[in-house]
């Protein structure tokens, strides 16, 4: 590194500089004694003879020397391993005297030699070492060996045959919705039902494609008040009672005005009743809107005349004389069946809703019945006719279950150990309906298989662990058993393993 541009500090303890200030001028001679008792005068009395020009009777500074390190043998590095080099270090270079006061540009300093690299030092495998790793994949190997030998490999596979029983069954059957108990006798079998009943009403236009010549008559509904006595009134059938703008009208059928209230002496008009009224003549001149002041020509001239009154709340309507669009025999015909399977759905989604999935429904058992309709025409302009009904829907239901039950008891009586039934096929022939559906009469055939009732899991529970022996004291101790096949694998293996995923039971060649 290259010292002259550099400025070092001034070192307050140098004797030349303090020998110079205030003192006459002095040769080299006269300040040689003082420098060579200051520390690093010898350096600073080579410096000033170069400048006086005067060689100094001192011995010159040393030059610091640069330092060797021994250089260590090189080991011979294993063939397998790679030998990193050693990045090199910077140079070293030699300390530089330091600056006098005076501007001086010192001497170049040699650079320090460049100490050797050091490779980096290797130490031979242990012999040791590998053997402790082999020790230990042994130890692994036999550990995963041993846990293959004990935990995985056992196996018990357990094939079983049991003794099966066909059952053939034809029994007619009565579902009766007021018994309340399962009955079983000889060839009949008697089952609790249920009736269910669902009513429902609908209205629906269709174009008419008759015409008809027609005289009709308005009609409407009149209120009549007794503000005349407090005794009840009665008017017969046929009464006339005449609108305010004179429209004669007349009741359809007997009814009786009750009396009216006294109420501080005085009579309150607030007893009344209804009455159909139809106009007296044909025509739409009668189709009048609604009034009060009705009054009864019978009693013209009477005290009753003012004592009695009508008001229409709704006007009077159906009044016509001429031509009118009338629905044909076809036209009724194609309605009704529209309306009827319209109701028919209907009652069945209500029915379907309150039938449990348990209930049994046998197609031919519903029973549908209109209890109500009016066929009804528009006015003079309508060239359409509505059909309203009301009908009703019965079905009876039962639950299955309770036949195969039923069924089933029946035959598992011969045998005399714990049975189930698989594989029930159960028909239905059409059945036959008592009126209002509370009972039917149907008959009933198929078959079933009787087996031995067994629960794979709980002998799969009950042998977990058990040594050859008793394994086969249990097996061949099953009820309706009629042969059996154990095996316990591999060859070394003598009791069932207790993990319940090593145990297969077989029965009749399919895994349970």
């Amino acid at each position: 590194m290259d010292t002259s541009s550099e400025k070092k500090p001034l070192d307050k303890n140098n004797p030349v500089r303090d020998a110079l200030r205030g003192a006459p001028k002095r040769t080299v001679s006269d300040i040689v004694p003082r420098l060579r008792q200051s520390s690093g005068g010898q350096a600073r009395l080579s410096v000033l003879a170069s400048h006086a020009g005067e060689q100094p009777d001192v011995a010159p500074a040393p030059q610091p020397k640069a330092v060797k390190r021994p250089i260590l043998p090189r080991p011979t590095p294993p063939p397998e391993e790679t030998v990193l080099p050693v990045p090199p270090r910077p140079p070293v270079h030699a300390p530089v005297a330091a600056a006098p006061f005076f501007t001086h540009k010192p001497e170049h300093v040699a650079p320090r030699p460049e100490e050797p690299r050091r490779e980096a030092l290797r130490h031979p495998r242990s012999p040791r070492r590998g053997l402790l790793v082999w020790s230990g994949i042994v130890v692994v190997l036999a550990g995963t060996g041993a846990f293959l030998v004990f935990s995985v490999l056992p196996r018990a596979t357990i094939t079983l045959n049991l003794k099966e029983t066909s059952v053939n069954f034809a029994d007619q059957v009565r579902v009766d919705s007021v018994a309340s108990n399962v009955l079983v006798e000889s060839g009949r079998i008697v089952l609790p039902g249920e009736l269910l009943t669902a009513r429902k009403n609908v209205e629906l236009s269709f174009p008419a494609s008759g015409v008809k010549q027609v005289q009709t008559k308005a009609a409407g509904k009149l209120t009549i008040w007794n503000a005349y006595s407090s005794k009840g009134q009665p008017l017969v059938a046929g009464t006339r009672v005449v609108s305010p703008d004179g429209k004669l009208f007349k009741l359809n059928q007997a009814v009786l005005v009750p009396g009216a209230k006294i109420e501080g002496g005085k009579i309150a008009p607030s007893s009344s009743t209804e009455a159909m009224v139809t106009a007296d003549a044909s025509g739409a001149e009668f189709n009048i809107p609604p009034a009060k002041n009705w009054r009864f020509p019978a009693f013209k001239g009477k005290p009753q005349y003012d004592g009695f009154y009508g008001e229409s709340v709704a006007a009077m309507s159906g009044g016509f004389v001429g031509e009118q669009a009338l629905p044909t025999g076809g036209d009724l015909a194609a309605a009704r069946a529209k309306v009827s399977q319209t109701l028919q759905d209907a009652l069945q989604s209500q029915l379907l809703v309150a039938l449990a999935d348990t209930f049994t429904v046998l197609e031919g058992t519903r029973q549908f019945k209109v209890v109500r309709e009016e066929v009804r025409t528009g006015g003079a302009d309508s060239k359409v006719f509505s059909i309203f009904e009301e009908a009703e829907l019965r079905e009876l239901a039962f639950v299955e279950s309770m036949l195969r039950d039923a069924i089933f008891e029946r035959a598992a009586r011969a045998i005399q150990y714990p049975t189930a039934a698989q594989d029930f096929k159960l028909a239905y022939d059409p059945p036959k309906v008592e009126a209002g559906a509370a009972a039917m009469s149907v008959a009933v055939n198929g078959s079933f298989t009787l087996v031995p009732a067994f629960d794979p899991e709980r002998l799969r529970e009950s042998i977990l662990g058990s040594d050859e022996q008793t394994l086969k004291a249990t097996v061949f101790a099953l009820p309706g058993l009629e042969t059996a096949q154990i095996l316990l694998s591999p060859f070394w293996v003598h009791s069932v393993p207790n993990n319940p995923a090593k145990v297969n039971i077989i029965l009749g060649g399919s895994g349970k």
